[in-house]
């Protein structure tokens, strides 16, 4: 697992991410509580995480349905109190067995 919440980091979050796609074993990624912004990568969705939390940051865009290829393994999504808006994909919505917390946002 990969623990970078209240870590401090800030910015927005690399768009090639090969500092984490290249851990194939990650299953957890916890960077709740940072000042990350801009997008969530699309990348993510390319991962096998079990547990991925980006809450309390000020992530901005909208979700990436590419996060529902993240099916086989996610049972824990929390993207709350950012500032994403939109739609949330329906991809995402019928994930089932999985923990979508979304609240603090201005998704729909």
């Amino acid at each position: 697992s990969q623990q970078g919440e209240n870590g401090g980091f800030s910015g927005p979050i690399p768009v090639t991410l090969n500092w984490i796609t290249n851990l194939p074993t990650l299953s957890i990624l916890n960077l709740g509580g940072n000042r990350l912004s801009n997008e969530i990568p699309a990348l993510l969705g390319n991962m096998q995480l079990k547990h991925l939390d980006l809450s309390d940051n000020a992530i901005t865009g909208t979700i990436p349905a590419g996060l529902s290829k993240l099916a086989a393994t996610l049972e824990f999504l929390d993207l709350s109190s950012n500032e994403l808006s939109g739609d949330i994909p329906i991809e995402l919505i019928m994930l089932e067995d999985v923990s979508l917390l979304l609240g603090g946002n201005r998704t729909r």
